[in-house]
């Protein structure tokens, strides 16, 4: 298990993103083996009592929550056409927000999220980097802990032409092909990215996948 691990893929080697609902409550090692995803990231905030999302979010053409703000977020229809939108996109199949950290290039000055999210925790974040899709997670608790505003320099100084943040402390989990920060939580939702058959390797070195640092 690592404490941290980031990885750009492609946009071309892309064949799905997947939002998987999680309504079972498996762990992120049973989603692994349940559907062969190549790489697992936790999704966005949700309501721990209740168990429903708090952001903006649409899986396969069903609205799961709809709040009453715009936001940027990512929104696709299968998953190499993800990009940063302003949500929600009733045209999008697919998306999902939480706390924009980057947008068109610029990091956010003033990041608006609830203050259950603040402090140093595990981090999770999505994002895009040089036409990539750009995936980011650190073990609550370990020596890369970040606050919001903590992360967002981070992957504004890795080059990251958008970003946003996730759910994060204990609900930080990832599987970046086998390189995983683990967590007992299992979360409302997840992104699964699916590579095309060709492509089951490292996106970076087309062999093995290594846990990186932001850039």
């Amino acid at each position: 298990m690592a404490d941290h691990c980031a990885v750009t893929i492609p946009l071309g080697d892309i064949q799905q993103i997947q939002l998987y609902i999680n309504t079972a409550r498996k762990s992120l090692s049973a989603i692994r083996a349940e559907t062969g995803a190549d790489y697992i990231l936790n999704g966005t905030l949700y309501n721990m009592s209740t168990f429903r999302p708090n952001c903006h979010l649409k899986a396969e053409g069903e609205v799961l929550c709809q709040p009453p703000y715009a936001v940027a977020g990512y929104a696709w229809q299968t998953g190499p056409d993800i990009s940063m939108d302003t949500l929600p996109d009733e045209s999008q199949r697919n998306y999902i927000a939480c706390t924009p950290l980057i947008v068109s290039g610029k990091a956010v000055d003033k990041l608006t999220y609830d203050p259950g999210q603040g402090g140093k925790r595990g981090r999770s974040a999505i994002g895009i980097k040089d036409g990539r899709l750009a995936l980011y997670c650190t073990q609550d608790g370990g020596s890369m802990a970040r606050t919001p505003e903590q992360l967002r320099d981070d992957l504004a100084a890795a080059g990251w032409d958008s970003a946003v943040m996730l759910d994060g402390g204990g609900s930080s989990q990832c599987d970046f092909a086998g390189q995983t920060v683990s967590s007992s939580r299992a979360v409302h939702d997840l992104i699964l990215v699916y590579l095309k058959d060709k492509k089951k390797e490292d996106p970076v070195s087309g062999k093995k996948t290594v846990c990186l640092d932001a850039g």
